[in-house]
């Protein structure tokens, strides 16, 4: 990523130290699959939180003025708990006028109108949800695996040892050396000629290391004088072997990734194999794992902990595989795996990939097409159907870089996904507008927006009892391939929204990422918040809109996710919102709105999904 822009204006979000994006619990869309309307006494219900909500902004306008006329009547006072004088901010830069709150609080209670008319947005949830039981899983065999240009044994290493570093393996209740998947486990989504081309590039690889070897002990005759050099030196047969070898390990993955765009797309050695086995392997045994601590309740297990969570410390990475083509550094996939693995082995019901990876999970989608098109053949015969239990969310950066390519893999539009598809996969492409050569990043409060107005509701339908994340960390800040800016605090704040708002258990799977430092500490904020413990320090109230732009984006992202599942839309980001320099910014997202909430009443009439 390139340095930070100093001119790109951080905008602050606040309101007398109130937390202004806060954590709405599940809202009530239409359950995914049921086809039922809601009744008259939900639509009750909405009636009294709207005309509560409309009393809440009455109060709040009548303060704000009250604060406005006591702001005229001295020098000194205190807004949102930061000393001013004369009206000014004297902290952190953030200088306004305390005579915007009264508009402020109007243009608030439009929003609020929106939001109510929408019908996405509830109070939180006081039910605290049980504890966690959680199991942690790492195996350094994976380390063995060949380093890419990116991809490489330190981002893993690093992460190991930070989690070794702050003790959160302590706090786990078991710790796993991982297990490696089997050709049957690797089957239910790949298929059995696929395998056997990676194996055979492992074993390619490892015959020409052996040959490379021979070639080196091998000592060259010396030229007999007057006759020159020999016919063949030691540099040329090594050379002849390399490219033998290589032209080997080509025709092996042409065999094998018949559908490869390109057939060199990653680093491979002798090890290859067995640590993209380890990999899969090791997801499918956390999941396991997770689903034997419910199976102990009342058995001799904890009673108390009803919920079971894992972390898989994995490479290589796997949600570009593709069914029969490896792809962007991804062998097997690994979230697809060990979610059909949950489903037939495990007694989960219904599954949820969550992918917060900065590349589209292309090669999950892939996968799960597959499953779909399986279903048709298996349900002719009888038999279970996996592909409605199993769903996909993929937030990921979507669109042209600064230099004009397209962002990889090119794929993962909002309404990319038919077939009948539509509600299984679904896309949240994050487009960045690209200022001077530069692209505006996405960061915490964009990332968290999307958690709150469209991962809860779709979790609040779907029901899963089972969460799949595809954990890559290549959207943090600093990473050289993302561009984007979430922070460590911000992946933890999307793993407590997990927390605080579903009973299903929860299985962290690491994908991309490749600023080690970045991953380390964003890996160990995820672990902190799973095995989060009284003492822990809180996490932020809130987060700040990095652009007006990266609002409008993510608010359009959303909006087209919630038109594809048949949501209602969601309400606008907050107005209050302020640059550095103290320019009011309210982006008018309007039209927006207006234009969401008019598709949304003609593609549904008002019928649930």
């Amino acid at each position: 990523m390139s340095e930070e822009n100093p001119s790109r204006p951080k905008l602050k979000m606040y309101y007398k130290g109130v937390r202004l994006n806060p954590t709405p619990t599940k809202p009530a869309p239409p359950h995914i699959g049921d086809g039922e309307e809601r009744g008259e006494e939900e639509r009750e219900e909405g009636k009294v939180e709207r005309e509560l909500s409309a009393e809440m902004m009455r109060t709040m306008s009548l303060e704000a003025e009250g604060e406005e006329r006591r702001a005229h009547e001295c020098d000194e006072s205190v807004v949102d708990g930061v000393e001013t004088s004369g009206g000014q901010l004297r902290e952190g830069g953030e200088v306004g006028d305390v005579e915007d709150a009264a508009t402020m609080i109007k243009k608030m209670s439009v929003e609020d109108e929106v939001e109510s008319s929408s019908g996405s947005a509830t109070e939180a949830s006081t039910t605290p949800l049980p504890p966690v039981c959680v199991c942690y899983a790492y195996n350094d065999y994976m380390l063995k695996h060949a380093t890419g240009p990116y991809e490489g044994p330190e981002r893993i290493q690093k992460m190991a040892k930070e989690v070794v570093k702050r003790k959160l393996d302590k706090r786990c209740d078991e710790i796993l050396k991982g297990r490696e998947a089997t050709n049957s486990d690797l089957q239910c989504v790949h298929t059995a000629e696929y395998i056997a081309g990676v194996d055979a590039i492992s074993n390619t690889v490892e015959e020409g290391l052996k040959l490379k070897k021979r070639v080196v002990r091998k000592k060259m005759p010396k030229a007999a004088e007057g006759e020159g050099e020999p016919s063949l030196s030691a540099a040329d047969s090594m050379k002849a072997a390399k490219e033998e070898n290589e032209q080997a390990v080509k025709d092996a993955l042409r065999a094998a990734a018949v559908d490869a765009v390109a057939v060199m797309d990653a680093a491979v050695n002798e090890k290859t194999a067995r640590a993209a086995r380890m990999a899969a392997g090791t997801c499918m045994e956390v999941v396991e794992w997770c689903a034997s601590q419910h199976r102990q309740i009342g058995g001799g297990g904890d009673a108390s902990k009803t919920r079971a969570a894992g972390l898989a410390l994995i490479r290589p990475p796997g949600h570009h595989a593709r069914t029969n083509a490896f792809a962007g550094f991804c062998f097997f996939g690994n979230a697809a795996i060990a979610a059909v693995h949950a489903r037939r082995r495990c007694g989960y019901q219904r599954v949820l990939i969550l992918d917060w990876d900065i590349h589209h999970g292309d090669g999950t989608q892939d996968l799960l097409e597959h499953l779909r098109r399986e279903d048709e053949e298996v349900g002719r015969r009888g038999g279970e159907q996996l592909g409605e239990s199993i769903r996909m969310i993929s937030i990921h950066r979507h669109g042209d870089t600064a230099q004009g390519y397209a962002f990889y893999p090119g794929t993962g539009g909002s309404f990319e996904v038919g077939n009948g598809m539509e509600k299984q996969v679904i896309n949240i492409p994050l487009v960045p507008r690209i200022v001077n050569g530069d692209n505006e990043a996405f960061g915490d409060a964009e990332y968290t927006y999307i958690f709150h107005h469209f991962v809860l509701p779709f979790l609040s339908a779907f029901s899963p009892d089972l969460i799949l994340i595809s954990a890559g960390f290549d959207a943090a800040k600093g990473d050289p391939l993302g561009g984007f800016e979430v922070t460590p605090d911000g992946y933890a704040a999307l793993t407590r929204i997990l927390l605080d708002h579903s009973s299903a258990d929860m299985v962290v799977m690491s994908e991309g990422g490749y600023d080690p430092e970045a991953c380390a500490n964003s890996f160990a904020a995820v672990m902190t918040e799973i095995t989060r413990r009284n003492e822990d320090e809180p996490l932020p109230e809130s987060f700040s809109f990095i652009t007006p732009d990266s609002m409008c984006k993510t608010y359009e992202a959303v909006v087209k996710a919630s038109m594809v599942v048949g949501f209602p839309p969601p309400p606008l980001p907050t107005p209050f919102i302020r640059t550095d320099n103290g320019t009011f910014l309210d982006p008018d997202l309007s039209g927006i709105a207006e234009k969401a909430r008019q598709e949304y009443e003609q593609r549904n009439s008002g019928s649930a999904m």
